[in-house]
């Protein structure tokens, strides 16, 4: 068998190679090179591809936006997971602590005759206007035990869901996006967060030891959203579902009965 010949170089010589290693001994694993594949009679380098300095060399790039996804994916749910830690916070320290709020409009209006097809000079509602909101501004979520003289009050707890209300029905409510789909379409969105909130009340009632002070603060905030006068309740009480707004309604009474019945349990 003729000697073996590395592609492209010189005849290799295996008795020479055999005598060169017994007079100098085997390299040491430390200082051998590493072997290199030769062409054309040129050593390729061995060294790893230089990195771009975008990604680590060989990782495909759907596999980095992946990552990325996953990583605001984390991100998002632990931003969430804060929020909802404070806002159980905010609950617990607003359990029994009771504030002012502003004065309805509605009761505004009704003493100085504010009404829609009220006869009041446009001076004088202008004026009243502005002491109106001069008001709602002074009292507005203060602790009531500053103001022992208003009579306007509510369980902090009862004005966060309140805030919750609002929330939910801008996200339902077609002039926050500046479209027009019709009135019942939003009135079937208040239908739906008012069934939340009094799921909610159910949920904490069913409960083997539910709490009483959650239980009136549902209501309490049902009752404010109730005689708010607000353009979701326009919306809820022109809608077109009247069987379902007559069997909420049933439902809120039920509600308002089983509340009073625990709090009389307990006295």
């Amino acid at each position: 068998m003729p000697p073996a010949r590395i592609i492209g170089g010189p005849p290799h010589n295996a008795n020479a190679s055999k005598a060169k290693e017994v007079q100098s001994g085997p390299a040491s694993s430390s200082s051998r090179e590493p072997l290199a594949e030769v062409r054309n009679g040129k050593p390729r380098s061995t060294k790893p591809a230089a990195n771009n300095g975008h990604r680590p060399a060989g990782m495909h790039p759907d596999f980095i936006k992946m990552l990325e996804e996953s990583r605001r994916k984390r991100e998002a749910a632990e931003a969430v997971e804060q929020a909802a830690r404070e806002k159980h916070e905010r609950e617990l320290d607003a359990e029994k602590d009771y504030v002012t709020i502003g004065r309805p409009w509605w009761d505004w209006s009704r003493e100085h005759d504010l009404g829609f097809f009220s006869d009041t000079p446009k001076e004088k509602r202008e004026e009243l206007t502005r002491e109106y909101e001069k008001q709602r501004v002074t009292y507005s979520n203060k602790p009531s035990a500053e103001f022992p003289e208003w009579k306007w009050v509510m369980s902090k707890r009862a004005t966060l869901m309140l805030e919750d209300f609002d929330e939910l029905l801008k996200k339902r409510d077609p002039d926050e996006y500046d479209v027009y789909f019709g009135s019942n379409f939003f009135g079937y969105g208040v239908q739906e967060v008012i069934d939340t909130h009094m799921q909610s009340f159910f949920e904490e009632y069913r409960k083997g030891n539910s709490n009483t002070l959650l239980l009136w603060s549902y209501m309490e905030a049902m009752a404010f959203f109730l005689a708010g006068g607000s353009g979701a309740m326009h919306a809820w009480y022109m809608c077109d579902d009247s069987e379902r707004n007559f069997e909420q309604l049933l439902i809120i009474g039920v509600a308002l009965l089983t509340m009073l019945n625990t709090f009389e349990k307990e006295i």
